[in-house]
């Protein structure tokens, strides 16, 4: 009878331990895809009324004229007017791993 009620407790108390975690990663991982989610909506400097302006990636249109910079994510489907040495990273794109930067050479 003893044995029964131990080896209870000993799972009730398993269980416990492991809710307890279970709830302090889903807490976390959250916090994680909240900083994730504010990457995917960045915002990028476009050429608008001759000047340059600071706007949401929401609020593109086709037409605008977008700077970037070295490490800016691109907010947009864009066509590259110019550039120099440009290196482009599209592995998230296709699904690659960290392999060396594809040059444009443009």
């Amino acid at each position: 009878m003893i044995g029964d009620w131990l080896d209870f407790i000993l799972v009730m108390g398993l269980l416990t331990i492991n809710a307890v975690i279970g709830y302090y990663e889903a807490r976390t991982s959250s916090a994680a895809i909240n900083a994730l989610k504010s990457q995917l909506a960045p915002t990028a400097i476009t050429l608008r009324h001759g000047e340059w302006a600071e706007t949401p990636a929401t609020q593109l249109v086709p037409g605008d004229i977008v700077r970037l910079k070295l490490g800016n994510i691109v907010p947009a489907d864009v066509k590259l007017l110019e550039g120099d040495g440009m290196k482009v990273d599209q592995s998230s794109l296709t699904g690659e791993g960290n392999y060396p930067l594809a040059n444009t050479n443009t």
